[in-house]
């Protein structure tokens, strides 16, 4: 169910009929072309963001549900699946994609969830149980929010792999937002779980807590904001 590369390594992505080895070493590759060029960050971003448009197209894994993959199709790439192993693959993609439905940034649809083994065997002790399972993620993960670094004036985060965009209120400051765990990929590629169900269980109740903590972030951020102008008023007096 997870792809391997040439060398036989975890490359962080569940099998697809899309070829994003080719995309990848062929993006890049792109990328070292533009920095030669010494664009200013606005172009590097124009032409890197007409690069992806135009090397990738969009499906829906369910109505409603767009993504974008690459354009290059990889054959046979479930001959070794038997038909069991078909369907729960199918079964668990849909999940997948109804999970992330919801999410207003979700990770890549065919991006392994980013779970450890050491994780995984917690996940197991768990059997089953809510509490349990929110238990061993909550332990594992420290902030309720994240932010990202490196943010320029415009909202973008500029990489060598990556330009994304960031949310920023009118004054300019970072918004901080939800938390999407198990989405960045781990340091050490060989510890990614490969355990299906029990990553589809961690994701299912980040996924979970995420739809139901974004019903009332704009009422944190509100009490955020008050609770420190309170503050300030507090320390002049």
């Amino acid at each position: 169910m997870f792809e391997l590369d040439s060398n036989g390594n975890k490359t962080g992505r569940i099998i697809s009929p899309y070829d994003y080895d080719k995309f990848d070493k062929e993006r890049k590759q792109y990328i070292e072309d533009l920095k030669k060029k010494h664009l200013s960050r606005s172009d590097f971003a124009s032409k890197l963001a007409f690069w992806d448009n135009t090397h990738t197209k969009a499906i829906e894994p369910i109505p409603g549900y767009e993504i974008r993959v690459p354009i290059y199709n990889k054959a046979n790439w479930d001959i070794k699946l038997s038909a069991k192993q078909k369907a729960y693959y199918n079964s668990m993609m849909n999940l997948k994609a109804i999970l992330s439905k919801d999410m207003a940034v979700a990770p890549g649809y065919y991006d392994a969830i980013q779970l450890s083994n050491t994780m995984t065997t917690a996940l197991t002790e768990t059997k089953g149980d809510p509490k349990k399972i929110y238990n061993v993620i909550r332990n594992e993960v420290v902030d309720m929010f994240y932010k990202r670094e490196d943010d320029d004036e415009f909202g973008m985060v500029l990489s060598e792999n990556s330009i994304a965009k960031v949310i920023k209120g009118f004054n300019g400051k970072r918004v901080m937002r939800l938390p999407l765990f198990f989405t960045h990929k781990l340091d050490d590629m060989s510890r990614l779980s490969t355990d299906f169900s029990r990553s589809m269980m961690a994701y299912a109740a980040t996924a979970t807590q995420y739809k139901e903590m974004n019903k009332v972030i704009d009422a944190l951020m509100l009490t955020k904001d008050f609770l420190a102008q309170r503050e300030v008023v507090q320390n002049k007096g």
